[in-house]
């Protein structure tokens, strides 16, 4: 059994383009779920309580959100920040248990 950071690991990427595949994963999956809520950008920086600025700076990668603002972000859109991060598109579907057989 793996490790939450066993994906993280076989990446082989160094930290920097770590940060940024997280950031781009970040933006894309705060603005799919926006749009599924109806929400212009500006209204999740409302409900978030952060200015439309940084949401914009956040998104398109010129600032680094701190661990609050992402838990703001993700709470504005009805997200965990986990949910986020994760590029669904990459990740693996779960594997379900096997059934186990009546005897």
């Amino acid at each position: 059994m793996g490790t939450p950071c066993d994906h993280v690991k076989s990446t082989g990427m160094d930290p920097d383009t770590q940060h940024a595949a997280l950031l781009a994963t970040f933006a894309s999956n705060v603005r799919h779920r926006a749009d599924e809520l109806g929400l212009t950008l500006s209204d999740v920086a409302e409900r978030a309580g952060i200015p439309r600025a940084t949401l914009h700076a956040i998104l398109s990668a010129r600032r680094t959100p701190t661990l609050i603002t992402l838990t703001k972000i993700g709470a504005a859109i009805g997200c965990s920040v986990v949910d986020l991060l994760i590029d669904v598109a990459t990740t693996p579907a779960p594997t379900p248990e096997p059934k186990k057989r009546k005897r």
